[in-house]
């Protein structure tokens, strides 16, 4: 299993042409998923990525209607990338020192997730209102 899981569920209201175009954006990519190269591996309801470089891994973001605006669902699942490897990934021990790093990774990769929907929200929503049903905080399961 991975040793950083972020499981994060997002609402906005905005046109889901616009979302799948903020998706697709590589500059977005790189807040998401700093000092890594994302590759397109799939198209669904969404996007999904295969990622090299300081994490090794996957991620993906499936779009899906709702009442009150599009469903982001978000899921990364990597580990960090063994030194002087962009693609062989670092089995972190279970020990205090490889808990305390799979958990800032977790944090980086979540809150950077989280800021950019949150920048996208205020800049398209007409509407105040919070987007989002995660308050920021993972455990690594989605909690």
């Amino acid at each position: 299993m991975a040793a950083i899981v972020v499981i994060d569920e997002s609402v906005v209201v905005l046109p889901r042409g616009a979302l799948g175009d903020w998706l697709a954006d590589p500059s977005q990519w790189r807040v998401w998923w700093p000092g890594s190269a994302a590759t397109v591996t799939g198209r669904d309801a969404g996007l999904r990525w295969a990622l090299t470089g300081t994490l090794v891994g996957s991620s993906s973001v499936t779009l899906s209607e709702q009442a009150e605006g599009v469903l982001l669902r978000y899921e990364l699942a990597a580990d960090p990338a063994e030194p002087g490897s962009a693609t062989r990934p670092r089995s972190l021990t279970d020990s205090p020192h490889a808990r305390r790093e799979a958990s800032a990774l977790r944090e980086r990769h979540h809150v950077a997730w989280k800021r950019s929907v949150f920048a996208l929200a205020a800049r398209y929503e007409t509407s105040p209102r919070k987007s989002g049903a995660s308050d920021g905080r993972s455990d690594g399961r989605g909690r």
